[in-house]
C-alpha cells in the first residue's frame, strides 16, 4: 500500500461525514421541523426523492465508471454539486427551497460514495481491505466530531461557554456554509493523491443495461444486497430521525444537548471503525458483519422502550461501535463477493439496495408519525420499534451469504 494514498482515499470519508453529521443527522431536520413550519414527513419527502434519483442512476452510472475504467471525474463532479447545494442551504429561511437543496445535496452525497467505495481496491490488497475501510470509518466519525464543533461558533456565536470573536452566530441556518467548506477541504486530498489505473475499456451497447440483468448470474450477491437492502432500511431511518426522536422522546433540550450526544456517540464510533477493521480481517467479513447487526438491533429496542434521558447516554455510544461496524464491513464483504474488474458496476448495484432502503424507512416513520399522531409521544416509539422487523429480516438473510 502507499499510505498516501490510503490515507488521502480515507480523508474523504473524514470529508462525506461532515455533511452526514451536519446536514442529514442533526441540523436539517431539527431545522425543517423546529424553525420553518414543516413535520417529519416533508423531510422524509425530500430524503426519500432523492433516494430515488440515486437509485436510478447509480447502477448506470457504476457500470459506466468501470467501462470507462475511470471513477475520480464523476467522483469529483458529485463532490461539487454536493458543496454547492449543501451551500445554498442556509441562504434563504424558505421550506421549499430548504427541502429542494438538501434534496440535491443528498443526491450527490449518496451518489460520489458509489466511485469512492470502489476505490478501496485501488488503495489497498485483498488482505488489507477490513483495515482501510475500517481506517476510512474511524476517520470519517472523526470527521462527524470535528464538522459538528466547528459549525457550533457560527450557530451561537460561542463554543459551548466561550465567546468566539468576530461571531455573533447565525442560527441553524449559518452551519450549512462552514460545513460545505470543510468536505471541499478534506475532499481534496483524494484527487490529488489517489492515482487510479489509466486503462480504459471498450463501450458496448446496451452494456450499462446488461449489468442490471447479470447480477441474477451471481446469487451471492443478490443475497448480500436483498439483506443490505433490509438493514438498511432501519439503519438510514433512525440515522436521519434520531435528532428528532431525542428532542421528542427523550427530553433533550434543542441543538445543544443534541449535539453532545452525537459528539460523545462518535467518539466511540472512531474506535470501532479501527477495531471492526481488524476484526473483519481475523473472523471473516461476514462474521463481523453480522455481530455487527445484531448488536444494533439490540440497542435499537432499547432506545424505543428506554423511559429518561440518562439511558440515551449510554444508548448512544453503543449504536456509534455498532454503525462503525457495519460500515466496516459490508463494503469488503462486497468487494470479496464481486468479480475482479467488475466493483464499480456492482457498487452501483450495492447503492442501489442501500438508496431504495432509504426511501421506504423515511416513508414509513413519517407516515407512522401521521397516522399515529393522537398518541402523542408514543407515535415515535411504535416509528421506530416498527423498524425491527427489516433488521432481523436482513440479518436471516445474511446468514446464506457465503464467508469469503
Amino acid at each position: 500500500m502507499k499510505h498516501r494514498a490510503v490515507v488521502s482515499w480515507a480523508l474523504y470519508d473524514f470529508a462525506t461525514t461532515i455533511f452526514a453529521a451536519n446536514v442529514i443527522a442533526l441540523y436539517v431536520p431539527l431545522w425543517v421541523t423546529q424553525e420553518l413550519g414543516g413535520e417529519d414527513i416533508h423531510y422524509s419527502l425530500a430524503l426519500s426523492v432523492s433516494m430515488v434519483a440515486v437509485a436510478l442512476t447509480m447502477p448506470v452510472l457504476g457500470t459506466l465508471s468501470d467501462r470507462w475504467g475511470r471513477r475520480k471525474p464523476l467522483l469529483l463532479l458529485f463532490t461539487m454539486v454536493c458543496v454547492s447545494a449543501t451551500g445554498a442551504l442556509g441562504l434563504r429561511a424558505s421550506l421549499p427551497l430548504t427541502l429542494v437543496c438538501f434534496a440535491v445535496a443528498n443526491y450527490a452525497y449518496h451518489g460520489g460514495l458509489v466511485f469512492y467505495n470502489a476505490l478501496l481496491p485501488v488503495v489497498s490488497s485483498k488482505r488489507q481491505w477490513g483495515r482501510v475501510s475500517g481506517l476510512g470509518v474511524g476517520l470519517g466519525y472523526a470527521g462527524a466530531i470535528w464538522g459538528v464543533i466547528m459549525v457550533i461558533p457560527f450557530i451561537s456565536g460561542r463554543l459551548w461557554s466561550w465567546d468566539i470573536p468576530f461571531l455573533a452566530g447565525g442560527g441553524t441556518a449559518a452551519a450549512f456554509l462552514p460545513t460545505a467548506f470543510l468536505v471541499f477541504i478534506f475532499s481534496l486530498p483524494l484527487f490529488v493523491w489517489v492515482k487510479e489505473d489509466a486503462r480504459k475499456e471498450s463501450w458496448r451497447e446496451g452494456g450499462i443495461w446488461e449489468a442490471l440483468v447479470k447480477v441474477k448470474d451471481h446469487p451471492q450477491i443478490l443475497r448480500f444486497l436483498l439483506a443490505r437492502f433490509l438493514y438498511l432500511d432501519g439503519i438510514n431511518t433512525v440515522t436521519a430521525f434520531m435528532a428528532i426522536y431525542l428532542v421528542n422522546v427523550a427530553g433533550f433540550s434543542g441543538t445543544g444537548e443534541v449535539q453532545g450526544f452525537f459528539i460523545i456517540s462518535t467518539i466511540f464510533a472512531i474506535g470501532g471503525g479501527i477495531g471492526w477493521g481488524l476484526g473483519t480481517d481475523r473472523w471473516g467479513h461476514k462474521r463481523a458483519l453480522s455481530l455487527a447487526l445484531v448488536v444494533f438491533i439490540v440497542t435499537t429496542i432499547v432506545a424505543a422502550v428506554a423511559p429518561a434521558k440518562t439511558a440515551f447516554w449510554f444508548i448512544g455510544p453503543i449504536i456509534g461501535i455498532a454503525l462503525a461496524g457495519i460500515w466496516t464491513c459490508d463494503r469488503p464483504l462486497l468487494i470479496s463477493l464481486a468479480p475482479r474488474g467488475k466493483y464499480g458496476e456492482f457498487f452501483g448495484l450495492y447503492a442501489f439496495a442501500g438508496k431504495l432502503a432509504a426511501i421506504i424507512g423515511p416513508l414509513q416513520w413519517g407516515l407512522l408519525v401521521s397516522v399515529a399522531e393522537p398518541l402523542g409521544v408514543l407515535k415515535y416509539r411504535i416509528a421506530i420499534m416498527s423498524l425491527i422487523l427489516f433488521f432481523g429480516a436482513g440479518l436471516l438473510i445474511l446468514r446464506k451469504v457465503p464467508q469469503r
